[in-house]
């Protein structure tokens, strides 16, 4: 639903998925945006889209607001787009109650039991926002494959993901599983015109640069 999301002219779209939502209930910080982010009964949710309109002008903003809502409600009845309901909130304290679950993400991954921790290597890559839906399908499958767990959240309105998958970094192996991953991750996002550091820029990713600018890396380093 990403272009659907873009298209709604909102000032930012940021996204969660399943696996942060279930770390989500289990934390202290449900407890402030249950009422806001409820579950439709017999359907399970498989992550939100938050949505976020702001302006100087009220009732312009209210306008997109309300074209949006509109454009829900034909695809609620027409079962489309895998969408199952959503919420409006008006409301300053409720808006930042929802955002510190976004927020939050990174540390209620981190809390998750076992030996298994995320690691930040896979977890800035940015594809353009229609292609989103299927580099993260693809993604998905991937991680899948090499039996890991991972959550996913990010901004869909720039096409950032932010993914960090599970790994033993003191199991020799595991090192080698996440430079599998890492170069297939760079192979995926390079395949829907992307490029692994999207927004922050940092890590051993910076060795495909190289190979992702070509002669253009060149010049760069002169520069």
């Amino acid at each position: 639903n990403a272009p659907l999301m873009v298209a709604a002219k909102a000032l930012s779209v940021e996204t969660v998925d399943s696996k942060v939502l279930d770390l989500a209930r289990g934390d202290i910080v449900w407890h402030s945006v249950r009422d806001l982010i409820t579950d439709v009964p017999g359907k399970a949710m498989q992550g939100i889209n938050i949505v976020e309109f702001a302006g100087e002008d009220a009732v312009a903003q209210q306008a997109l607001v309300d074209a949006l809502t509109a454009q829900l409600e034909t695809c609620l009845a027409q079962q489309q787009g895998g969408i199952i309901g959503y919420q409006v909130c008006n409301d300053l304290t409720g808006i930042e109650a929802i955002y510190a679950v976004r927020k939050k993400a990174v540390g209620l991954l981190g809390n998750a039991k076992g030996r298994r921790k995320p690691v930040p290597f896979t977890e800035d890559t940015a594809v353009p926002p229609e292609k989103l839906a299927d580099y993260i399908m693809e993604f998905r499958a991937l991680l899948d494959a090499h039996g890991l767990t991972y959550g996913m959240f990010g901004h869909v309105d720039c096409g950032v993901l932010h993914v960090r998958p599970a790994l033993d970094l003191c199991d020799p192996q595991e090192e080698v599983t996440l430079r599998k991953i890492s170069d297939q991750v760079v192979a995926l996002t390079a395949k829907y015109g992307g490029l692994m550091w999207g927004e922050h820029g940092r890590g051993f990713r910076s060795e495909y640069g190289p190979a992702y600018f070509g002669d253009l890396f060149v010049e760069l380093r002169r520069i």
